[in-house]
């Protein structure tokens, strides 16, 4: 289910798809997410050249 999430898919669908709630989905999978974060980190990073 992490597929889905790191495709843009709402938290709250992927969890009405395996019959969970979205806290526990975000339980479940916040951990996997931590790359994603510093991807998001490193592309803002190189749009945004400060002086």
């Amino acid at each position: 289910m992490i597929i889905l999430i790191v495709e843009g898919v709402a938290v709250t669908t992927v969890a009405k798809i395996i019959g969970d709630t979205p806290e526990m989905v975000m339980k479940a999978y916040a951990h996997s997410l931590d790359y994603e974060e510093l991807r998001a980190t490193k592309i803002l990073s190189s749009l945004i050249k400060l002086k």
